[in-house]
């Protein structure tokens, strides 16, 4: 067991509805909008209440019960400009744009909002997406090959005054990007993936491994890996004493975390709570679902060299919740949420990725009700000088200095 003096708080991100048809698979009733007026009210909402991130979906054909969708990096550009402290994130597949366009996007948002921009990279499990557009259909490890090759020219384009670079996917010959983002050591680039092959690739270059709901033991399962990974890399990794990394490299990509994505209900009882669980299950629209399963178990992580990742060990009732949001048992009173959330932040996990069932009322109920809770428990652990948790357990020795 590892011990660890945890000064990060917990962060909390939200799902951006920019799908109709909400975040569950569900006939029933879902109090939550996607055009752009509406995300506006939600956004200001998780400001307001204190969410620190908005993650903007990418889809394009239709899947999960989403027959429209809007796209994320235009919404984030136009949501950058009704926010003034709330990091908003887009959701891009590689192989779909091109690094060197993103990375001018990229850094032209960033200025739009004053630095509060990032990206989350999502190498593509719905083959169709690539197929309709004419664009090859990789193998899911070869997959994250490009999508760590696209994240090292954003970052090279990003830091560097002539960035050259030569990969397998990509050239990049003498190019400038200017002006530089404001955001340092750059944009925020999260990553979404369960896989061995996602977790090696996150700990070399991403700022966060975005992975789908769990268990709490299976949560801690993959924060102890990825991190184990990411401190061989030389990273400065979330929840490790500055000490552990004090002696290696300089990190040019920036601190290192994990998420987990969590669908959260919460009430004034446990009993409401669950009540509303078992009535989006009662009406699961089981054909979309069954459809979505098919999609995913030909590109997800059943496709990967070990058989593992994204949906692999997802049954039944955990394909109504897209990326399986049910299996955390964030369902509950502000309290008892609270209290599911700091066992996790003990597990390794650095953030909440948050999706509701009526936006109108849901989130900004949550920011109101269990966010103040959790600060309120960080506090006190702070205050009395014992805010040291045991963030995951970790068979493997510090690696030695760099």
């Amino acid at each position: 067991m590892l011990d660890v003096e945890y000064t990060d708080p917990m962060k909390f991100s939200y799902w951006a509805p920019l799908g109709s048809g909400g975040f569950v698979v569900s006939k029933i009733e879902q109090r939550t909008e996607f055009n752009f007026e509406a995300n506006v009210r939600y956004i200001q909402d998780a400001e307001r209440t204190g969410f620190d991130y908005a993650l903007m979906p990418a889809r394009y054909f239709v899947s999960h019960g989403w027959p429209s969708q809007f796209e994320a990096m235009t919404t984030s550009a136009g949501l950058s400009q009704v926010t003034n402290r709330i990091t908003i994130l887009a959701a891009l597949h590689p192989g779909l744009w091109h690094p060197g366009i993103v990375a001018k996007m990229g850094a032209t948002i960033d200025h739009m909002s004053g630095g509060r921009w990032g990206l989350n990279i999502t190498t593509g499990w719905f083959k169709e997406e690539f197929i309709g557009f004419g664009e090859p259909w990789l193998d899911h490890d070869e997959r994250y090959r490009r999508s760590e090759e696209f994240i090292r020219v954003l970052t090279g384009l990003w830091t560097e005054d002539e960035f050259n670079f030569r990969g397998d996917f990509y050239r990049i010959h003498d190019a400038p990007l200017r002006p530089k983002p404001l955001a340092k050591p750059r944009p925020e680039i999260f990553q979404g993936g369960n896989s061995m092959a996602s977790r090696r690739v996150a700990a070399r270059v991403s700022n966060l491994m975005f992975i789908n709901g769990h268990t709490l033991e299976e949560a801690r399962a993959i924060a102890h890996d990825v991190k184990g990974m990411a401190l061989a890399e030389g990273r400065v990794v979330k929840g490790i004493p500055a000490s552990a990394a004090s002696t290696r490299a300089d990190d040019s990509f920036g601190p290192f975390g994990c998420g987990l994505n969590c669908f959260i209900i919460c009430r004034d009882t446990e009993a409401e709570a669950r009540a509303v669980f078992r009535d989006i299950v009662a009406h699961a629209d089981w054909e979309a679902i069954n459809a979505f399963r098919q999609q995913v178990h030909g590109g997800a992580g059943k496709s990967s060299a070990e058989g593992i990742g994204m949906w692999t060990e997802s049954k039944g009732t955990d394909f109504v919740q897209q990326n399986d949001g049910f299996r955390p048992d964030m369902i509950g009173t502000p309290e008892q949420i609270a209290e599911k959330i700091e066992a996790l932040h003990a597990a390794g996990i650095d953030l909440i990725q948050c999706g509701f069932l009526h936006y109108e009322e849901d989130l900004a109920n949550f920011g109101e009700k269990v966010i103040p809770l959790v600060r309120e428990r960080e506090k006190k652990l702070a205050d009395g000088d014992e805010f040291r948790l045991r963030t995951y357990e970790s068979d493997r020795a510090a690696a030695p200095a760099r």
